[in-house]
């Protein structure tokens, strides 16, 4: 029975050395403080007793290190967990004041055209005008389609013209219209600053 025990003990010590040392050490307390007349030492024996003690305690002690180890992995994880968020906050914050720092330089009625496209939900802004230089309209913040084609129409003729010169066909441009809302990226942005800061620029 010793020898079966020791082999047993073997096979824990060389898979869990701590565990079963531990658990080694409660079982013979155990047992130096267990009364002669117990039923469980009167009934398993003392080598079944031991090997009862210290299944009892290896158990125990297992128990108490999973908990550890998911104690220690739950702060781990809620700690990474705390530092991503305040890592993307810094990104956002940066984000912002880049942006911020953009719409600063945009004139009066382009910052009233962002403020409209962020109250209306980017609804699109319809024009037939031809935007040049530094413009909200004119900048990668916009994407622009062209909602009617431009075409030619023929000029009438003035009848009443007393000339009997026979005239070429005349003919007039009506410029296309285009129809522009914001990258939805740089919409998304403008409403979360707009919604959670009240501004979209350093100045409200």
């Amino acid at each position: 029975m010793s020898e079966k025990i020791l082999d047993l003990l073997k096979v824990f010590l060389e898979k869990y050395l701590i565990p079963t040392v531990v658990a080694v050490v409660f079982s013979f307390i155990t047992y130096y403080l267990t009364p002669a007349n117990n039923k469980l030492l009167v009934k398993f024996t003392v080598g079944g007793y031991a090997v009862f003690l210290f299944c009892i305690w290896f158990l125990i002690i297992e128990l108490v290190i999973w908990l550890v180890q998911k104690i220690q992995y739950h702060n781990y994880s809620k700690d990474i967990e705390e530092q991503s968020k305040q890592r993307e906050a810094e990104e956002l914050k940066r984000n912002l004041e880049m942006l911020w720092t953009e719409v600063d330089q945009f004139s009066p009625n382009d910052y009233k055209l962002l403020l409209k496209f962020i109250k209306n939900g980017n609804e699109p802004y319809y024009s037939s005008d031809t935007y040049m230089g530094f413009s909200l309209l004119n900048s990668e913040w916009i994407h622009k389609s062209e909602s009617r084609p431009a075409k030619q129409v023929l000029i009438k003729p003035n009848r009443g013209s007393s000339s009997k010169a026979i005239l070429l066909p005349a003919y007039e441009t009506i410029p296309g219209k285009y129809q522009y809302v914001l990258r939805d990226d740089i919409y998304q942005i403008l409403k979360y600053s707009y919604e959670n800061y009240g501004k979209i620029s350093h100045f409200k």
